[in-house]
């Protein structure tokens, strides 16, 4: 890095305590001007705390509410969150939906993740009929039978070019 000129004088956080002194607590519209000065300048935290002010001062305030992410929803200004569950929405995997949609969505979600265990003890139930030990590949090859034929069929064909003839074989017959 290069240092291309030093610049002396009061810092943004100086500036801004000597701004806020100033400003009336009651004065909607110069809270305002002070709130976008310090969003312009980068001091998102005194901001938020001046958008809030303007908010004390005046309830209705547009500008301060858009600022802060507000919305208005049946004539109240409110957060996004808040608005959604008005409207009787929930949140899911940080998505609003309706209740029918998150339960929809949370069955999918598990039935998802009970073939993803299946298809991970169907792998683990391959890799054993390669084992040395007859009765491991025998209690492998009877727990792969128990296991119906759809929810085996992905991890049956990654194993079909094994380099186990038992697992091929077992892959090819089960196929």
């Amino acid at each position: 890095y290069q240092v291309k000129e030093i610049v002396k004088g009061a810092t943004p956080d100086e500036i801004y305590e000597e701004r806020r002194a100033r400003v009336d607590s009651a004065d909607a519209q110069k809270l305002l001007d002070l709130a976008i000065w310090c969003r312009e300048n980068k001091l998102k935290k005194q901001a938020e705390a001046e958008f809030q002010r303007v908010l004390a001062a005046d309830p209705n305030n547009e500008a301060a509410h858009k600022a802060l992410d507000h919305v208005l929803y049946d004539g109240v200004w409110m957060s996004y969150a808040d608005a959604c569950r008005a409207r009787g929405l929930v949140e899911f995997d940080d998505q609003w939906m309706t209740p029918e949609e998150a339960k929809l969505k949370r069955a999918l979600k598990e039935q998802q993740e009970l073939e993803r265990a299946i298809s991970d003890k169907v792998r683990e139930c391959l890799r054993k009929l390669s084992a040395p030990d007859v009765e491991g590949r025998d209690e492998a090859r009877a727990m792969l039978e128990r296991i119906p034929a759809d929810l085996k069929f992905a991890p049956l064909l990654e194993h079909v070019e094994s380099k186990s003839a038992e697992i091929r074989s077992y892959c090819i017959g089960a196929l």
